[in-house]
């Protein structure tokens, strides 16, 4: 399943190209090309099925009446598809963040979430270039979604229809307009807040918020492989 566009993350080819050739000139301990293969691979996957669920979220709109919304089969294919997402989407920066380390010849610890590359960088190699490019404004409040759906709460249980009636109806011999109506699953601005209290200010349109993020991970991920390429090529070697 390729991504839309394709250039969205170039930069992993290029980076598995350095890799294997690196390898064949023996400029890169076995370990060290193992682990880049295993968690490469892995990220892949990942960023493919947040896709997937992305995807799947979005068909949900476009193939979902309106008298439909109401069903909790409905709902439930909603939360499933977020849950997806999520799950995915957060799986492929904690991988991200293995990539780096190994790329860095670092021991792994045990746990690896995002940040942890960067604590153990900053103190192994305080002031790399690679380091900004470890730190997002936006995460904090992705891994708090991420957090909560996973082990507390359904993080979307209800939508609400927007209503745009254009005045177009179509003759009977004409192609259907588009449903004046557009249906939109907000997020919470805070997850964990009792659902009567839950506000949706700063999200109200979920689809908006996980095409974003699901963008910014990409940029994220592009930007941190174009960093290591770039100074594998240059070095001749890794790790860096």
């Amino acid at each position: 399943m390729p991504f839309h566009p394709p250039t969205q993350f170039g930069k992993s080819i290029d980076l598995t190209t350095q890799i294997y050739r690196l390898k064949e000139s023996e400029q890169v301990p076995e370990n060290v090309y193992q682990n880049f293969i295993r968690y490469h691979s892995s990220l892949i996957h990942k960023l493919k099925s947040a896709q997937f669920n992305l995807d799947s979220f979005k068909n949900k709109f476009t193939d979902t009446k309106i008298e439909d919304t109401a069903s909790s089969d409905f709902m439930f294919e909603v939360n499933m598809f977020i849950d997806g997402f999520f799950y995915n989407a957060g799986s492929t920066l904690d991988i991200l963040a293995r990539v780096v380390l190994t790329s860095f010849g670092q021991v792994l610890p045990r746990y690896i979430k995002f940040k942890t590359a960067y604590e153990i960088l900053n103190e192994q190699k305080p002031g790399d270039p690679i380091l900004p490019l470890l730190v997002q404004d936006w995460f904090d409040q992705f891994s708090n979604y991420r957090n909560a759906l996973t082990h507390e709460i359904i993080l979307a249980p209800d939508c609400h229809i927007e209503i745009a009636y254009t005045g177009n109806i179509p003759l009977p011999d004409e192609a259907p307009i588009d449903p004046p109506y557009k249906i939109v699953i907000p997020l919470p601005d805070n997850p964990r807040a009792d659902r009567a209290e839950r506000t949706t200010e700063e999200h109200p349109d979920g689809l908006k918020y996980l095409e974003e993020h699901f963008a910014l991970i990409l940029q994220t991920a592009n930007l941190i492989y174009g960093n290591i390429s770039d100074r594998a090529e240059q070095n001749g070697q890794l790790p860096l």
